[in-house]
């Protein structure tokens, strides 16, 4: 008696046309300045809070930061750097420290190119990882490097201190300041997910969703239902491991004829078939089952 599997895959042009739209806004339309706006008077609000999270001279807790990592993940690079150059002209303007230091906002406007940049490059397809390496980045870039260069330069402190010893009395918790940053983004992904504002993965070809098989196995009648439902379950283990599939998209269906009926079936689904689709030759005749 004879078993025979067949693996049907959707062609691949029907199957593009059933993929998950990518949530990304498309850069310059009216969606994504619209978003960009919102994010930039986030911001804006964020460090007008800062303001009164102070703790020291130079320790603000400031929420800024979430807001340009977010900006920059559903936006991207450019979106990311149009909020924060927006909202940091802005907030200066709202919130007066002094003069205008160029510098600065060129790494506050980095931040966001960075953090669009990190977020959709980094690999792995794990939001908390994203968020995890665009935060680092922009930390150590933007925050530890640039931003202190260009406030330790502008405003002369080269003149009574070495870069360390600045970084040391008057930057040192900016670090702090950015993992608190990047731990509370970390922790509203699920409310950003639900608000469909982060960009969805694309799938690979020939895995997950993008592979939806169906095994048919047909054999001479005589099994029982127990033996089927087990075949079954061991099929479409062995087929999601083998093709990498997700098993909700995998069915299979079993069907029974009698010794007569088998020789139809032999024939058209099995010695009629070029011998690229048979890939286990039948080893007998069907006529001896008469």
């Amino acid at each position: 008696m004879e078993n025979q599997q067949e693996i049907a895959t959707p062609d691949i042009k029907n199957t593009n046309i059933r993929k998950v739209r990518s949530q990304t806004l498309t850069f310059g339309t009216t969606k994504w300045l619209t978003y960009t706006a919102v994010f930039a008077a986030l911001a804006v609000v964020m460090k007008f809070i800062g303001q009164y999270l102070t703790l020291t001279p130079s320790f603000k807790i400031t929420l800024i930061y979430v807001t340009w990592l977010i900006g920059g993940a559903v936006l991207g690079p450019f979106g990311g750097a149009a909020v924060c150059i927006t909202s940091d002209i802005l907030g200066s303007v709202i919130i007066p420290m002094g003069a205008v230091n160029p510098f600065l906002v060129l790494g506050n406007t980095l931040y966001g190119v960075i953090a669009g940049l990190v977020f959709k490059y980094t690999p792995v397809k794990s939001y908390i990882v994203k968020f995890l390496a665009s935060g680092t980045a922009c930390t150590l870039i933007c925050t530890c490097i640039l931003n202190t260069l260009a406030i330790y330069y502008f405003y002369g402190y080269d003149k009574t201190m070495n870069v360390w010893q600045y970084f040391v009395a008057y930057r040192a918790m900016q670090p702090v300041v950015a993992i608190i940053n990047i731990g509370v983004t970390i922790a509203i992904i699920p409310l950003l997910l639900r608000l469909k504002l982060l960009p969805t993965f694309k799938k690979q070809d020939c895995k997950g969703d993008y592979v939806m098989p169906n095994i048919s196995v047909k054999m001479l009648e005589g099994r029982s239902q127990a033996q089927k439902e087990k075949l079954a379950r061991d099929l479409v283990d062995v087929l999601s491991r083998d093709l990498g599939a997700d098993k909700r998209w995998i069915t299979c269906t079993i069907e029974d004829y009698d010794a007569q009926e088998w020789q139809e079936i032999f024939k058209t689904e099995i010695a009629d078939k070029p011998d690229e689709v048979v890939f286990k030759k039948p080893e007998y005749d069907p006529k001896i089952l008469l």
